[in-house]
């Protein structure tokens, strides 16, 4: 009996350390702020980098994220970076002698402790956003074969798998497979809260058009 009620109390007390662990969290994520890099940005950026991935990025990949062509959203926490996504617009193809821009996600992370809540969620959603901005018609990405979480997130964010690339990372001196994925702007994500609410705007705009052209018709009849 005693031992059933030193359980008990014991289990008690865990779940009362969970949920104070749970509103210590929230209250610390809802300190966290989202915007474009700045340059007083740059140093924490690079030292972020410098945590998160294997490979070494030269001086001039941190001057570009300043550059037009770049896309970057940093995650602040009371002035201090904690995730950083950075994109660059390319010209994917041409069609009808017209240049259709594709967005490339060069980099992406979250500090560990501030991860699973959302911050990559929205970085990522406010990056796509800009290159949407800018005309981009698809993002696309790469990810080591074995990276199994960030396959699982860029999958339930919209992207799929288009390729399996050999030996695309070189990472201290060993070659590593990646996949290529990529995301449809034109398809709403699945992170949306409604996917209806993201068809709304072209419904309108098709509404619009539709009634456009049938009152000239009735103009010219």
């Amino acid at each position: 009996k005693l031992q059933f009620l030193y359980f008990i109390g014991h289990e008690h007390a865990n779940t009362h350390q969970r949920h104070i662990d749970c509103v210590l969290q929230f209250i610390r994520m809802a300190t966290v702020t989202y915007g474009k890099v700045l340059p007083e940005h740059r140093s924490q950026v690079e030292k972020l980098h410098t945590e998160l991935f294997p490979v070494v990025y030269a001086d001039s990949f941190y001057d570009s994220l300043f550059s037009y062509e770049m896309v970057t959203v940093v995650a602040e926490d009371k002035g201090c970076v904690v995730g950083v996504v950075t994109a660059r617009v390319v010209e994917k193809r041409k069609w009808c002698c017209k240049a259709v821009k594709a967005g490339y996600v060069s980099t992406f992370g979250v500090k560990e402790e501030y991860r699973r809540h959302k911050i990559g969620t929205e970085l990522l959603n406010r990056a796509i956003d800009l290159l949407s901005e800018c005309n981009c018609t698809t993002v696309n990405l790469h990810v080591l074969t074995d990276n199994f979480p960030a396959i699982n997130f860029y999958v339930k964010c919209g992207f799929k798998t288009t390729q399996l690339i050999e030996s695309y990372y070189l990472i201290n001196n060993v070659y590593f497979d990646a996949y290529s994925m990529a995301r449809d702007l034109h398809v709403p994500s699945p992170c949306t809260p409604n996917p209806l609410l993201a068809y709304l705007p072209f419904w309108l705009r098709n509404f619009v058009t539709t009634t456009s052209t049938v009152a000239r018709n009735d103009a010219i009849l």
